[in-house]
């Protein structure tokens, strides 16, 4: 299943949610400075145990103790695209902070 949402949007991520499982979350470019709390607390809800993987702003993401960061690689491995890194971590089995 592929889906895309509005993360900011409590309706979206109701219906995305309905749509698992799902194995993988992928993000790019999410902006996630402003939200990273709520970013958080969403993971858990759509893909309990999956892995999510995220291109990002160099040292911006830093998951909380209960995500396991699997790999972190720099932006330079794909060529001279600009000051970023992608992450990949693992999300807990239960949200951390309960519901949104």
């Amino acid at each position: 299943t592929v889906a895309r949402m509005d993360w900011l949007s409590d309706a979206d991520v109701d219906r995305v949610s309905g749509c698992g499982p799902f194995g993988v979350i992928l993000g790019a470019a999410l902006q996630f400075e402003g939200w990273i709390d709520r970013f958080w607390r969403i993971l858990p809800r759509l893909a309990p145990g999956a892995i999510a993987v995220f291109a990002h702003t160099v040292g911006v993401l830093q998951p909380p103790s209960d995500f396991v960061e699997v790999q972190r690689m720099p932006g330079s491995l794909f060529g001279d695209l600009g000051d970023f890194e992608v992450a990949v971590v693992r999300i807990p089995l239960a949200s951390r902070a309960g519901e949104l």
